[in-house]
């Protein structure tokens, strides 16, 4: 599947649901696929996997640990902070929407959880040590977005639930930065990172199911930022600054040593992919969702626009 293919199903999908009607009906047609699209993280059988897994170089092994480590320890974080934007829910249409989202979330942390322990085979002995032991790989970058700029403001909306700054600051930081910038750029090159090298393939179908979930996550999140975008312009600069402050953030946690905010210029790799194909995949995405937002984003809908054009120009 191509880059551009596959981000032209994902945004498809958002625009079907805006087209849909209401915030309200998005969110009951969200729910109904929920519904539709179960999947267990625990019944998926790995045997296969494992076998791939041993038979891999050690500096091979060595580079998928550290790209998983991100996803482990970043699904966590999502698992088990995201309960105040459960309780910020305005309606109880909405509650059931994101009540679905905080059981997928959990159940991708038990994915990565079995992927760390039954595959990978890194030996912790609980899901506290195995987090434990991927948080110890990432870097100061993942600290900054998760324990800093995530955390903080999803404590002002533990506070208050109804301070809508906060809510709508915490769903640009999860939906259109740590879910579609980084989740969904990052699945997709593991994803065609083993089908080319033909391993882990459940791994590889099980991230599938992962990446579905994240469109759905993140087809919830572009609507409701578009609903208060184009209500406040307030809201619109909101979600604009807190793209521009965190973009080179996001890109120092998805590429280590990434600097620039995904401008294809980074001298460096994730997995074998070069830099460039990374931010065209990560940027192409997010001016989609962007467009679909509008409201008072122009100027970051410009920047990110500008790094995808540069980086397609240097593929």
């Amino acid at each position: 599947m191509s880059v551009l293919t596959e981000n032209d199903q994902g945004d498809s999908l958002i625009e079907e649901e805006l087209n849909s009607g209401g915030l309200d009906l998005i969110e009951a047609r969200l729910y109904s696929s929920w519904e539709h699209q179960h999947w267990s993280a625990t019944s998926v059988d790995f045997t296969r996997d494992r076998q791939d897994w041993i038979g891999l170089p050690e500096e091979q092994q060595i580079m998928l640990i550290d790209s998983i480590a991100t996803f482990f320890a970043g699904e966590e974080r999502i698992a088990v902070s995201f309960a105040p934007l459960l309780l910020s829910a305005e309606d109880q249409q909405q509650a059931a929407f994101l009540a679905t989202q905080q059981s997928d979330e959990v159940r991708h942390m038990l994915f990565f959880d079995r992927l760390w322990r039954e595959v990978l085979g890194i030996g912790e002995d609980s899901t506290r040590a195995a987090v434990a032991g991927a948080r110890a790989r990432c870097n100061e970058a993942f600290s900054e977005l998760f324990d800093r700029r995530l955390a903080g403001v999803l404590d002002r909306l533990r506070l208050n639930p109804r301070d809508r700054d906060a809510k709508v600051e915490a769903v640009t930081i999860y939906h259109l930065i740590v879910e579609g910038l980084m989740g969904l750029t990052g699945m997709h090159f593991l994803i065609d990172y083993f089908e080319r090298k033909s391993i882990l393939a459940n791994v590889a179908s099980t991230l599938k199911m992962v990446r579905r979930d994240e469109h759905r996550h993140i087809a919830w999140g572009t609507s409701y930022l578009r609903s208060r975008c184009r209500e406040q312009e307030r809201d619109g600069f909101l979600v604009q600054n807190a793209l521009l402050e965190l973009l080179p953030v996001a890109s120092g946690v998805l590429v280590e040593g990434g600097q620039a905010a995904c401008d294809g210029l980074d001298p460096v790799e994730f997995l074998d992919y070069p830099s460039v194909r990374v931010s065209y995949f990560a940027l192409e995405g997010l001016s989609r969702r962007l467009k679909l937002i509008g409201g008072a984003t122009e100027e970051v809908q410009h920047f990110v626009a500008s790094g995808a054009w540069r980086a397609s120009r240097l593929m």
